[in-house]
């Protein structure tokens, strides 16, 4: 395979790292629009989270800066919804305005 030229390399790494970042921030407002993060698993972030401080610290070490950039962004909004994730599970800001939806054995809502 023939190598692209890095114009096309850094593009694709900064663009990709644009999209992954992007895709916390709706993660995040519907957290806070109801302080709640029930639907968050703590082991699934905390996984991810320390994933992307590994593959930015690997990123580094390797000067693959069109990488490693956006990922400091996105490596910010999964610490975010982790921290998100643990003020909002113990309440510290309230409890949550609606509540959340009761579901059956199938996960299917039940509204009362």
């Amino acid at each position: 395979m023939a190598d692209a030229p890095p114009a096309v390399t850094d593009a694709l790494g900064i663009a990709g790292g644009i999209l992954l970042s992007i895709c916390a921030i709706p993660q995040l407002v519907v957290m806070w629009q109801n302080r709640s993060a029930r639907d968050v698993s703590l082991l699934w972030i905390s996984a991810y989270t320390g994933g992307l401080v590994l593959t930015l610290a690997y990123l580094t070490l390797l000067r693959a800066w069109a990488g490693a950039i956006p990922l400091v962004v996105e490596t910010a909004l999964g610490l975010a919804v982790l921290l998100s994730k643990v003020v909002l599970d113990r309440g510290w800001f309230g409890p949550s305005p609606r509540p959340a939806p009761a579901h059956d054995l199938t996960g299917v809502a039940v509204h009362s």
